[in-house]
């Protein structure tokens, strides 16, 4: 037998009973007889020994915590086991019968590590005049299914294969096509209408000194850049996105007296996060004391570039991003001329945390280079005016009860002259959107858990109309494995 077998079962033989009996150290117990079910082997002959060592522990200590008689006790215990699992061993490894693990990787120099999370909601919506209670998958945090292999060329540099998978059913959508009560049922019966989409498929390559290289489908560099969060409440109130991750429901029209083809809410708010997920390659540079350059060039020619900041003073937390995009070939349909979206994005943010006390901050302006078939008088007039948003989260989480923490937050967003499909330049460059929200996340820490409540209003402001307010109540859980 090896040593480290040896080792190992002489450890959990000594130290299953003591952690068992230290729970009971202020009382007097009798002394249990532990009988170990162990495999079938061939009965060893006993070793000699004094007969203090195998005296019964109640006669030398009433209290059962003779040390002499314990170590004797468990040096004949851990020898049968020894015997056992030799026999036991050589056995199986003849038969070729060793235990397998729940996942092998199909190349025995790497590892497959699974993961994933559950993150389910009801929402009551209501945009003034039109309201339905539904039962929805979370948009700003995914139900999802992660598998990663990872392989070491050296100890300095890692490989690993990436495949992320979306698993939602009944997702709040933010299609321009949907209302309140009008999201996607999901699942019934026959099982029908879930979504699975593609997150990541990528090939990692990771060095310590000369940084990380992305190949395939996944996060760009730019993505996350508005998101820097230390409030804990990410979960449901992703960072900057809180004005449209429970998107997915028009305004109601109050001049008009419909919602039909109004704005929506997912519209009308952004966060101009980089260019989010895509086909790409991307590069991020070594950490030079918590700074990190990326770079990113996906298909239709996008690219993008990024900066990020973390660092720890003391007890305080510190995080900064700040990114540009260049989207070339994004267009827009007015009547039957198409018109380019060439747009330069600039956008960041911040975080700071500190005693269970944060606060975050998050802006960005999109600047439009538009070409179009008009004439040049209509065209100045038809200028399309520099989208901007801004964002502030205040947040407070300590541990009020054993399980973790409880996370408290505030936020306030404004966009204007956000919407990307709008081809009215008149409309959409006088266009105002604002949103409040009160988020409640608590922690189940042992259990991967998190459950929380959101109370949302927004505003919606656009020349010619009126619109009634908007309220959205959520109530969910989010659960990783």
């Amino acid at each position: 037998m090896s040593k480290f077998i040896k080792y190992l079962l002489i450890t959990a033989t000594i130290c299953v009973p003591f952690a068992a009996e230290a729970k009971k150290c202020k009382k007097k117990a009798r002394p249990v007889q532990h009988k170990s079910k162990v495999l079938k082997a061939k009965k060893a002959k006993p070793r000699a020994s004094s007969p203090k060592a195998h005296a019964s522990p109640s006669r030398a200590h009433p209290s059962g915590f003779g040390s002499h008689n314990k170590v004797s006790d468990l040096e004949e215990r851990v020898r049968k086991l020894e015997t056992a699992a030799v026999l036991v061993n050589k056995k199986d490894l003849a038969a070729g019968k060793l235990p397998k693990p729940f996942v092998a990787s199909g190349n025995p120099k790497s590892s497959v590590a699974l993961s994933g999370q559950i993150n389910r909601l009801a929402a009551y919506r209501t945009n003034g005049k039109r309201k339905r209670l539904e039962h929805l998958d979370a948009t700003a945090s995914s139900s999802r299914f992660n598998m990663t292999g990872t392989a070491h060329i050296n100890p300095q540099f890692q490989v690993q294969a990436v495949v992320e998978t979306e698993l939602s059913d009944a997702v709040q959508s933010f299609a321009s096509d949907v209302d309140i009560g009008n999201a996607a049922v999901g699942s019934t019966f026959a099982d029908t209408a879930p979504t699975i989409r593609n997150r990541r498929i990528e090939g990692v390559f990771k060095h310590e000194k000369f940084g990380t290289l992305y190949v395939g489908k996944g996060h760009t560099s730019s993505d996350g850049t508005s998101e820097v969060d230390f409030s804990g409440t990410s979960v449901v109130s992703n960072a900057s996105e809180g004005g449209n991750n429970l998107g997915g429901f028009r305004f109601y029209n109050k001049t008009r007296h419909t919602a039909a083809s109004q704005r929506v809410a997912s519209d009308a708010f952004r966060n101009m996060d980089g260019l989010q997920r895509a086909n790409r390659i991307r590069y991020d540079s070594p950490s030079m004391g918590g700074l990190v350059l990326g770079f990113t060039h996906t298909n239709t020619d996008q690219s993008d570039q990024s900066i990020k900041y973390a660092a720890t003073f003391g007890k305080t937390k510190v995080g900064v991003a700040v990114a540009h995009a260049y989207q070339p070939f994004t267009t827009a349909t007015n009547g039957t001329i198409t018109q380019s979206r060439r747009r330069h994005t600039y956008n960041g943010s911040f975080g700071i945390y500190n005693a269970g006390f944060s606060f975050g901050a998050a802006g960005g302006i999109e600047h439009y280079k538009i070409k179009t078939a008009l004439s040049s008088t209509v065209q100045r007039y038809l200028k399309r005016r520099d989208a901007t948003f801004w964002f502030v989260k205040a947040g407070y989480q300590a541990k009020f009860i054993n399980c973790g923490n409880t996370a408290f937050a505030i936020d306030f967003g404004y966009s204007r002259a956000n919407a990307l499909g709008e081809t009215d330049y008149y409309i959409s460059n006088n266009e105002k959107a604002k949103s409040y929200a009160l988020t409640i996340v608590q922690n189940f820490d042992s259990a991967g858990t998190e459950v929380y409540f959101v109370a949302r209003q927004y505003t919606f402001q656009q020349p010619l109309s009126s619109y009634k307010d908007a309220i959205v109540i959520v109530a969910g859980t989010r659960v990783k494995f």
